[in-house]
């Protein structure tokens, strides 16, 4: 695909991209392989699935059993809960990675950000030492490799997103992008 940005004149329009439309017709006309770079602001990153991010879940807030609420919620979104505990009092909520883990922390801290509600959370670096915690009774059997991103619960806590599911009785009256409108 030719790079493009909008045209300035009209915002309905896109122009190529210069100097990267340039580029990509020289690469073209030299028959020299051109591969997709990502978008301003977008990783190049492989997205990560909710399965290979392993979650410690610490509480914030004064309500009692909220991490383990929180961590039973997650888990059946396919998380890997390691650990529920209690961290000190946070008034708002955060998505933490350690330092060490800098280069993969983030787009595992994504994972968990995109089930949160509301405002998407952007993760930090820097874990929290928690008060106490304790293993996570997991039905998980293998455990995957990958940093271990922490979630601490903050007193403005936004919920994990419900998966929407569509129930059996009604998956062939979806129209969805498999659906052949010819048919």
């Amino acid at each position: 695909t030719v790079p493009t940005q909008p045209y300035p004149a009209d915002k309905n329009r896109v122009q190529f991209s210069e100097p990267a439309a340039k580029q990509f017709f020289e690469s073209v006309r030299n028959d020299i392989e051109v591969t997709a770079t990502p978008a301003p602001g977008r990783s190049a990153a492989p997205k990560i699935e909710n399965s290979q991010v392993r979650v410690q879940v610490l509480n914030g807030t004064t309500e009692g059993g909220k991490a383990a609420l929180v961590a039973s919620e997650l888990a059946a979104q396919g998380f890997v809960v390691t650990q529920v505990g209690t961290a000190p009092a946070a008034a708002a909520t955060s998505i933490r990675y350690a330092k060490k883990d800098a280069a993969q922390g983030p787009a595992y801290g994504d994972a968990v950000a995109a089930r949160l509600s509301k405002d998407k959370r952007t993760p930090v670096v820097g874990k929290v030492k928690p008060v106490n915690s304790q293993p996570y009774e997991s039905k998980v059997t293998t455990v995957p490799d990958g940093p271990i991103v922490q979630l601490v619960i903050g007193a403005d806590w936004p919920g994990v997103r419900v998966v929407s599911a569509i129930p059996d009785s009604l998956k062939d009256k979806v129209v969805d992008s498999t659906t052949n409108p010819c048919v």
